[in-house]
């Protein structure tokens, strides 16, 4: 089946598609943390890669501390999005409270790593609520970008009174004293 596109074999993934909500409650959970999992080894050593350049470090030296961060991040990663699919599939319901589960999870793995329950006891809200408050406004401004345009200036903004109609007020003025007039 020959095609007239030419750049037919260039695969670009539809990243739409693959951050939308509904997917997590279907998806495995097991597979989710996999891949989060890798994604955050390759995050980890090419931060450890960054920092070994930047402070000059030989390779001998930034090789096994690119290592131990890929694996630091890998698993904080890994941890933090399976928790947040199981909470998802538990609850059965995909909102910004399992994102702080999981970050709740990862805060408490950073707190046993520094060896310190005092560090898991400070770690675990504070990531949990780091984390839950990105979510929650990043799924409001995605919930914005949906809506059409007419829709966005319908809402009124937060806090602000209704505008006062002064031709409104002294049309109502003015009927009322023809009003008394007439009687």
């Amino acid at each position: 089946m020959a095609s007239s596109n030419s750049s037919q074999w260039l695969y670009v993934p539809d990243y739409q598609r693959m951050l939308l909500a509904e997917d997590l409650m279907e998806a495995s959970c097991a597979s989710e943390a996999l891949k989060s999992g890798v994604y955050g080894v390759g995050f980890g050593a090419l931060m450890a890669a960054g920092s070994g350049w930047w402070t000059g470090l030989p390779f001998r030296e930034s090789l096994p501390m690119m290592g131990r961060m890929g694996g630091v991040v890998g698993s904080i990663g890994a941890l933090t999005y399976g928790t947040v699919c199981i909470s998802a599939q538990v609850r059965e319901k995909d909102d910004y409270i399992n994102t702080g589960v999981g970050g709740f999870v990862a805060g408490a793995l950073i707190g046993i790593r520094a060896q310190s329950l005092r560090s898991v006891c400070f770690y675990a809200p504070m990531v949990a609520a780091g984390l839950a408050a990105i979510d929650f406004t990043g799924r409001n401004m995605r919930e914005q970008e949906s809506k059409p345009y007419e829709d966005k200036i319908k809402r009124a903004p937060f806090l602000q009174w209704p505008k006062r109609d002064p031709f409104a007020e002294r049309w109502k003025e003015i009927q009322a004293r023809e009003a008394a007039k007439s009687e």
